[in-house]
């Protein structure tokens, strides 16, 4: 009878460890889920805090000030990462000959990961003057 009585204790000891480590994987696997997401995050605000410093020179009617300010940005970059995938294109523009007082189209595209990854530089636009 004292066997019978360590027997149950044994396999009831097991079936609780077999129980723990089922309920241990499963919450690995369910904070596996929550960090990809919380890497997910991080990408996305990675991408956003870079694309951000450019916004502000987008567009079809962009002043030279940002113009040039931008060029800067790009040419900073560059120094810091000459490995970094940013590049400016001048569409009909004079990169020696952009103004302040000038208005210009700046367009970007972005790579997959949703890095900008070129600006063109467009001609300045025209505006007309009623009179």
């Amino acid at each position: 009878m004292e066997n019978a009585t360590k027997a149950l204790i044994i396999a009831g000891a097991i079936l609780v460890s077999i129980l723990l480590v089922t309920m241990g994987i499963t919450l690995l696997r369910g904070t596996g889920g929550i960090q990809g997401q919380q890497d997910d995050q991080m990408n996305e605000m990675t991408v956003e805090s870079f694309n951000g410093q450019f916004k502000a020179a987008i567009g079809d009617n962009v002043t030279g000030d940002k113009v040039l300010d931008l060029i800067d940005k790009v040419d900073l970059k560059k120094r810091n990462d000459p490995d970094l995938d940013l590049t400016i294109n001048y569409d009909g523009v004079d990169q020696n000959k952009i103004r302040s007082t000038s208005r210009y189209s700046v367009a970007v595209e972005k790579d997959d990961a949703g890095y900008i990854n070129v600006i063109t530089i467009g001609k300045p636009k025209r505006t007309s003057t009623g009179g």
